[in-house]
This record gives C-alpha cells, sequence and structure tokens, in this order.
C-alpha cells in the first residue's frame, strides 16, 4: 500500500481537530500515590507531618513543620487545600530547588561585591574577603588606612542586590 501524500495527511488531521475534543483521548484522573510508593526518608517525614493522621497534610500541619504557604499552594495539584504524599514529595523538592538558588544568589552577589572592590583599584583589594548570606554582605580583611575602608564600605554598599553590609575592617599597625 502506497504512503498517503502530504495532502491527505493535512486533511485526516483537519479532520481530527475540527471534530471536537471528544475524538482525543482525555486524561484521566490518576489516583493519589501512596505514601509506600515515597522514598523510605520521605515516607518517615510525611508521617511525621500528617498531625491527625488522616493520611493528607492540611495548610496548618504544614506550616506547623515551619514550612512556606507559598510552596504549598505550588504544589498542591488538585487545589483540594490538602497535601497527598506525591503533592508532599513535589513541596519538598521545591523547597530544596528555593534553597539551591538562593545559595547560587549568595555566590553570585559575592563574586559582584569582590568583582567591584577590584575594579576599584583599592591597593588592599585583594584583602579584602566578601562573604554574603541572603543579601547581606560582609566584609573581612586589614587594610592600609581609614580612607581605603571607607571607600570598601561605599563601593560594596552600591552593588545592586546588597541588602544589608557589615564591616569587619581592621588596619594595618
Amino acid at each position: 500500500m502506497k504512503a498517503p501524500t502530504r495532502s491527505v495527511r493535512i486533511t485526516l488531521l483537519l479532520a481530527a481537530l475540527l471534530a471536537g475534543p471528544a475524538s482525543f483521548a482525555m486524561p484521566v484522573a490518576q489516583p493519589p500515590v501512596p505514601e509506600s510508593a515515597l522514598p523510605s526518608r520521605l515516607a518517615e517525614e510525611y508521617r511525621q507531618a500528617d498531625l491527625d493522621a488522616d493520611g493528607s497534610i492540611s495548610h496548618a500541619e504544614y506550616l506547623a513543620g515551619k514550612h512556606r504557604m507559598t510552596v504549598f499552594r505550588e504544589a498542591d495539584g488538585n487545589c483540594d487545600a490538602r497535601l497527598d504524599p506525591q503533592e508532599y514529595g513535589t513541596a519538598r523538592a521545591i523547597e530544596r530547588r528555593e534553597r539551591v538558588a538562593g545559595y547560587l544568589g549568595d555566590a553570585w552577589l559575592t563574586t559582584r561585591v569582590k568583582f567591584r572592590l577590584l575594579l576599584d583599584d583599592l591597593p588592599s583589594g585583594l584583602g579584602i574577603a566578601v562573604r554574603s548570606h541572603e543579601g547581606t554582605v560582609r566584609l573581612s580583611g586589614r587594610l592600609g588606612d581609614a580612607r581605603e575602608a571607607s571607600r570598601a564600605i561605599e563601593v560594596a554598599s552600591r552593588v545592586e542586590g546588597v541588602v544589608a553590609l557589615y564591616a569587619a575592617l581592621s588596619l594595618r599597625g
């Protein structure tokens, strides 16, 4: 048998599209994933979080575990205001992803501050250690004089993303 020509394939595709959604397979609601399908560490965490032992985690139970409500809403795929084991696994994955993104943001901020200090041609720029956490930057090191210290603080405070700045800069004696 000869393969259908391009025009025949297009015609068949158009016919299927015009037939409406009833001609396509409709997604079937998946039953909740049993707790036993979770990795053992996550299954134990789920059991501990399910304070009323009803098989799902409510808003209150989730918040009692020091988790964020925005993560709960994002993970609650069926919008029933409860997390089944699969949704709980999704929530924990979202939290891990956000934590890693925070680490990367801190590293990026540290790099930008250090780069700006080096660009400013501070004589002791290489001797300044820079650390950051959630937008808070800490400068430490030994500088030649008070003008260098104040210039380092000024340069670092102007970097986009710096929320707070702590300087533990000492002067060479």
